[in-house]
């Protein structure tokens, strides 16, 4: 049934503490976790994509993307333009499709690994539109930097041992953030991604 496939993760940007964890209805009947299974991600891989157009080519939220006639698969598609304000509020595939072209497919599967994608990227202009398949929890870290002035954190499961009566037996250290865009640049991406809600 369709609420088999339900999930929740969410976790502090700033300490990497996961906070919730919902891989399912109820594991004993449906093993299978959707937070660490791999599923596309579809448009949520843009706003990556719009962060490598802001810090590699300098584009801002009222930069143009030409619209116009594309060919996609050799399939020829009429696309939309505008700002990268509009483009990215609505999630404009013909506009992501322009912007891979500008920054490069390697570069945005690097990037991708650097914000902690460890999943298998495709070399292809595709991955602008979402068809890498990608776990939850990476995705998760890679949108740590948006909330964190631009700082992209590690989750973390358990931060202390106790015993039965309180006693601490071990405590892990907090993840090591490490700085992927710059604060101005984490604003920008912000009031851009806060768009997709407005329109």
């Amino acid at each position: 049934s369709a609420n088999s496939s339900i999930s929740f993760a969410a976790m502090d940007p700033r300490t990497g503490e996961v906070k919730a964890w919902v891989g399912g209805i109820n594991y004993k009947w449906f093993k299978y976790d959707h937070v660490t299974a791999s599923r596309q991600v579809g448009s949520t891989i843009k706003p990556l994509l719009y962060t490598l157009a802001v810090t590699d080519a300098g584009y801002g939220p009222d930069t143009y993307i030409p619209g116009g006639p594309l060919t996609l698969s050799g399939k020829t598609i009429s696309s939309k333009g505008g700002s990268m304000a509009y483009c990215l509020a609505n999630s404009l595939n013909g506009a992501a499709w322009r912007l891979i072209a500008t920054v490069g497919v390697k570069r945005m599967v690097d990037f991708g690994k650097q914000c902690g994608i460890t999943a298998k990227l495709p070399p292809y202009p595709s991955i602008a539109l979402g068809a890498a398949e990608i776990p939850m929890l990476q995705m998760l870290q890679a949108y740590t930097m948006f909330p964190n002035k631009g700082y992209n954190t590690p989750p973390v499961y358990v931060t202390r041992i106790e015993d039965k009566d309180g006693n601490l037996i071990y405590e892990f250290p907090l993840s090591q953030s490490k700085e992927m865009i710059s604060e101005s640049e984490t604003y920008t991406m912000v009031k851009m991604m806060q768009g997709v809600i407005k329109f």
